[in-house]
């Protein structure tokens, strides 16, 4: 598809003005209409993805609101399909977010458009469930409009969302604590869950991106698993905005305290519609929203009107008149300056445009306002056209200090950025720490093989450290004590077992319980991929041991291992694996921060075998810290229990915090 391009008879194509991870931008004119639109032409990966398509395209059509980015058609093309948009001249929310706007009056504006077009689109019926500045546009003339319905549903029809469909940075809490927060409704997601959104965005504007980055610098702390730290703040019911005002004092606590009720985990506690929402915004505000909308056109009589009689005495006289000629030369000259001008915008611009970015290493990673575009190639290039306005670039490699740079784009420029990524010097780590919550391994960074024999994956993770036994016990009932949280249930078949085996692991604990009680100790949950490459090694081994089972290493079943139950964490010695991490094939199975991407939305992955798996069941081609166990979060198991990981940040704030008894033996 390229410039000139005339598609489906009367759209035509005239130049490409963004693009994404499976769709390309284009401005364009409806050849007949003379409009200009926007044209998204969107690689499909089936027919399924079409009709998907041209159901939010129908969806779309009952929008008839100023503050929604209008849709016009939608075919099918050999490229994909197009769908032909409304053309809006302006720039992204998150371009002004990026470069910290400050004006008061104009942000006010900004986020009062935004909710009466929240509110245009729930009255329609109509969830939008991916809110965020990359998906609102603010046009030259002030005026808000909001796009990208690509995950839009009709709230009256029974609908799942999956934390990985939307950015992780604006998601509601109910999407991954359905069983907590949402019990006995339908579906997770309403108008309440598209407020959060809009609350979360508003709070980054007033704040722009530098402060807000401050205020989370602890999910910002490197850039590995950001997405992952944003899902862990969201799901952690105790942690709470910092009060917006108490970050930009000329911020009324009244306009705080509406934001921050926006942002209310609970949704209960929220807004539970945006007309409630705005109002209380429009009262915050103490008459600045009054004073921002543009004046009304003058009546038709104001030219007839005649300016009152005391007037008259300081109006000055005329000027002398000039000669016609004199006249109808300036005339003419303004005219053939406007008309150079005018051809001077209008002509295409010559020679390439876009951005083309250079980095050593090659391979790095590219974002640009926090979106990720890819990364350059094995020259160390890559090209982009991103949207106009100004762009925050950042590129990182493993290894390597990342480097941001703050730049101005129009779609006539064509700009060559070069990257040189300093290497991050080798910090010498323990290989094992003491917390005050128990003894960590630390596993190493590089690439690792997970995957089967057959079709192997390799992985790269940095530094990490893990608990080298389940959490127990005796450290969960301390965690207890401390928080007034309840003890878990017993088992039912070992009474007393939570306070008569403080060694033991600890079970029937739910996965918002576990991350809760990592949050506390300084740590987080493990990733699947972490949690795997300390079980199998770098080498992608089936056990922690090696390539093979053997009886009595691990407690499975409780067949000839001499434990028929839970056994104190780590008493089988030959459950361990080359970093020093125990019981991760046996004992009690293991709850992960992970969220499948299968069909099995709302679930959390569990890793690890249990003392209730029977080892007959894992053959040569299923490897047991290999399983992939979907679960609901909500659940609680007697084989289930959990570790913390931590990250080489973490263990930095762990013994900052003076919370490491000490460490032994370091890395070489």
């Amino acid at each position: 598809m390229k410039t000139g391009d005339i598609l489906d008879n009367k759209y035509r194509i005239d130049e490409r003005i963004g693009s994404g991870g499976q769709s390309v931008v284009f401005s364009g004119e409806h050849v007949e209409l003379q409009r200009k639109v926007a044209i998204k032409v969107l690689r499909l990966e089936s027919e399924v993805d079409g009709n998907r398509l041209v159901a939010e395209a129908r969806l779309l059509a009952r929008l008839d609101d100023p503050h929604v980015v209008r849709i016009y058609d939608v075919f099918p093309h050999e490229d994909g399909f197009c769908v032909v948009m409304e053309f809006v001249d302006g720039e992204t929310l998150q371009a002004i977010i990026t470069r910290d706007e400050t004006d008061y009056n104009k942000l006010v504006h900004i986020a009062g458009e935004m909710l009466t077009g929240l509110q245009g689109i729930h009255a329609a019926n109509v969830l939008h469930r991916d809110l965020k500045p990359g998906n609102i546009f603010v046009t030259r003339s002030a005026q808000v409009k909001i796009a990208d319905f690509g995950l839009a549903v009709d709230p009256s029809e029974l609908h799942t969302l999956r934390p990985q469909e939307v950015t992780a940075k604006y998601l509601p809490p109910e999407v991954l604590l359905r069983d907590e927060l949402m019990a006995g409704e339908k579906t997770p997601y309403g108008q309440r869950s598209d407020i959060y959104s809009a609350g979360f965005t508003l709070y980054e504007l007033f704040l722009g991106q530098t402060r807000f980055r401050q205020v989370f610098s602890d999910v910002y702390a490197d850039d590995y698993f950001v997405s992952r730290r944003w899902l862990n703040w969201h799901g952690d019911l105790t942690r709470r905005l910092p009060p917006l005002h108490s970050v930009r004092p000329d911020i009324s606590e009244q306009l705080s305290n509406t934001i921050a009720r926006m942002c209310e985990k609970d949704p209960r506690r929220r807004y539970q519609d945006v007309a409630s929402a705005l109002s209380d915004f429009r009262r915050s505000i103490q008459g600045a929203y009054a004073t921002l909308p543009l004046p009304p056109p003058p009546s038709r009589d104001a030219k007839r009107e005649k300016p009152p009689e005391t007037l008259d005495a300081v109006v000055p006289e005329p000027p002398p008149r000039k000669s016609r000629k004199l006249v109808y030369l300036g005339l003419l000259s303004l005219l053939s300056t406007a008309l150079i001008v005018a051809v001077a915008l209008v002509q295409p611009p010559k020679g390439p445009t876009g951005l083309l970015i250079k980095t050593k290493p090659a391979g790095a990673a590219v974002l640009i306002n926090e979106d990720n575009v890819g990364a350059t190639d094995k020259n160390g290039v890559l090209k982009f056209t991103p949207q106009p306005g100004v762009l925050r670039i950042t590129v990182s490699y493993a290894g390597f200090q990342a480097e941001s740079r703050q730049v101005s784009y129009s779609t006539r420029d064509y700009k060559e950025l070069t990257f040189s990524l300093k290497e991050i010097p080798k910090e010498v780590l323990p290989r094992e720490i003491e917390t005050d919550t128990g003894v960590m391994a630390l596993v190493s960074a590089g690439e690792f093989l997970n995957g089967s024999e057959q079709q192997p994956i390799k992985n790269k993770l940095p530094d990490f450290y893990l608990d080298k036994v389940e959490v127990s016990n005796a450290f969960y009932r301390q965690y207890c004590d401390a928080t007034g949280k309840r003890h878990p249930e017993n088992p039912w078949n070992f009474p007393d077992y939570f306070l008569k085996c403080p060694a033991c692991p600890v079970v029937n604990v739910t996965w918002a319980e576990a991350q809760e009680f990592a949050s506390w100790a300084g740590k987080h949950l493990p990733a699947a991929l972490e949690w795997e490459k300390a079980a199998r090694f770098t080498d992608g081994r089936y056990w922690p041991w090696g390539r093979d089972y053997v009886a009595g290493n691990t407690n499975l079943g409780g067949r000839g291992d001499g434990s028929q139950l839970m056994a104190p964490v780590g008493r089988f010695r030959l459950d361990v694996s080359p970093w020093g991490v125990f019981d991760l094939a046996g004992n009690v199975a293991e709850w992960t921060v992970d969220r499948p991407e299968e069909s099995a939305a709302g679930q959390a992955v569990i890793k690890g075998g249990s003392w209730t798996d029977d080892p007959r069941a894992y053959g040569d081609t299923t490897p047991v810290v290999a399983r992939f166990r979907p679960e609901k979060p909500g659940v609680r198991l007697n084989g289930l229990g959990f570790r913390c990981g931590a990250s080489v940040d973490e263990y930095r704030k762990l013994a900052a915090a003076r919370r490491i008894v000490s460490s032994e033996v370091e890395k070489k």
